[in-house]
């Protein structure tokens, strides 16, 4: 998968960038695109294991190697989501 930024806004809104996500090809498989404001789970090599999964918790305190918190507080919301 791959994820870019891109300049590709929608007319007339704020935004200056978006986001395009690519879904690409593991081996023999389409591998789904992901973007998250949250942890990925990788539980299995299998992919239709459920313990595969992305999560948002807000009450978490959990931090990446950074220090950043997994769950990053959003004041905005998204104003389209695009499909081509």
């Amino acid at each position: 998968t791959k994820l870019v930024s891109s300049k590709n806004v929608r007319p007339g809104s704020k935004g200056l960038t978006s986001a395009v996500v690519t879904s690409t090809k593991v081996f023999t498989v389409i591998a789904n695109g992901t973007m998250t404001n949250g942890v990925l789970n990788a539980g299995s090599m299998s992919a239709a294991d459920a313990s595969n999964h992305s999560e948002t918790d807000l009450s978490s305190t959990s931090k990446d190697a950074n220090g950043d918190p997994f769950a990053t507080p959003m004041y905005a919301k998204p104003d389209s989501v695009k499909f081509w």
